[in-house]
């Protein structure tokens, strides 16, 4: 007897065993086991990053809150996207059928077109600062493929007669550019920037919050961090070491045009940067080693970056005057700092920052 009861015993506790593991699969098949928050279940929902390489640097995408997997995807698809139509070296792309057109207008879709509309108002703007036609010598000195090099004064000025004013025309309304003849436009001074703004706007139009853009340096941001606080970035010493400060932003674009990015020196220890300055065909000798610009426009803030360090200290400061719809910081050669009074109470500085530091107002 005492055999049959446990063997009884055993048998009733295998059948309930038995009921319990159908049970638990009946209810996972159901979605019906005991509930936890979505947060427990699994924080990435709402948290996701994407790191790729795009527009010859490298790009981190972060994004929080709700569906951040699938909205961070879909950023950098279009990031990719971007760089597709952008690339002055891939085939195919908007720039390179533009830059192939031997003066024929050329059809191009509506972001290139918004694009090179921006680059041409920052152009005028800026008398001159920024021109995106500068590819012819951005080749002779080895900054679009090609060795690195100092041309002569001669080579220079034959290519600085295919750049400036005039060499690039848009027709808006058709959605057409042509360039002239020999002449040809590189977009690495805008582009990184206003593809920041446009998919950032792309995040806030499927709800997004709250977003960290790092596209290469150029930071553009969505809203604030999580809880509310403004995001703090960095800005990058032009001389290396620690960071010069720190900017606290919400809802802006932070880029940075230096001396430090793309450079290279020749046997006598001179350094020659890849930010030239239209007026001379050369790197710009304006006294800057950066310009960082904090702006609400990605494109702008792109854009002016590198207007501002070819203008110099002097001219920077009466510009930002003129207009206060930035702010900015800037670095001379000799470690002097200037910021814009719109920064002072955004601003903290860092351990590179050793030299003086005086606010335009």
């Amino acid at each position: 007897m005492r055999d049959e009861r446990s063997l009884a015993t055993q048998g009733a506790g295998h059948l309930a065993l038995c009921l319990l593991l159908v049970f638990l699969a009946a209810s996972l098949a159901a979605g019906c086991l005991p509930t936890r928050t979505n947060r427990d279940v699994s924080h990435a929902a709402y948290e996701a990053s994407e790191e790729f390489f795009a527009m010859d640097t490298k790009m981190t995408i972060k994004v929080y809150g709700e569906g951040a997997p699938e909205a961070a995807r879909e950023a950098k698809e279009q990031l990719l996207a971007l760089d597709a139509l952008w690339s002055a070296m891939r085939e195919g792309s908007d720039v390179a059928r533009l830059n192939g057109g031997a003066g024929e207008m050329t059809a191009l879709a509506p972001e290139t077109m918004r694009l090179l509309r921006l680059s041409e108002a920052v152009r005028e703007e800026t008398k001159g600062a920024l021109d995106v036609t500068l590819l012819p010598l951005l080749k002779l000195w080895g900054f679009a493929g090609g060795a690195h090099r100092v041309p002569a004064a001669e080579e220079i000025e034959a290519a600085r007669a295919l750049t400036g004013a005039g060499k690039l025309k848009l027709d808006e309304a058709a959605g057409t550019a042509r360039l002239e003849k020999g002449s040809s436009v590189e977009l690495g001074a805008v582009a990184k920037g206003y593809a920041g703004e446009l998919v950032a706007a792309g995040l806030k139009s499927r709800g997004v919050r709250s977003a960290l853009l790092d596209l290469g340096g150029n930071i553009e941001t969505v809203g604030t961090r999580e809880g509310g606080a403004p995001w703090r970035v960095g800005l990058r010493n032009p001389f290396g070491g620690a960071i010069l400060g720190t900017v606290e932003v919400a809802d802006a674009a932070v880029v940075t045009s230096a001396i430090d990015q793309r450079f290279f020196t020749d046997a006598e220890g001179n350094r020659y940067w890849h930010i030239l300055d239209p007026a001379t065909g050369a790197p710009a000798m304006s006294g800057l080693a950066s310009a960082t610009v904090v702006a609400s426009s990605g494109g702008r803030a792109d854009a002016l970056s590198t207007a501002l360090f070819v203008m110099g200290a002097d001219r920077a400061a009466a510009f930002w005057r003129e207009r206060q719809d930035f702010e900015m910081v800037l670095v001379g050669m000799d470690g002097h700092v200037w910021i814009t009074e719109g920064l002072l109470d955004r601003f903290s500085a860092g351990e590179g920052l050793t030299g003086e530091v005086e606010v335009i107002r």
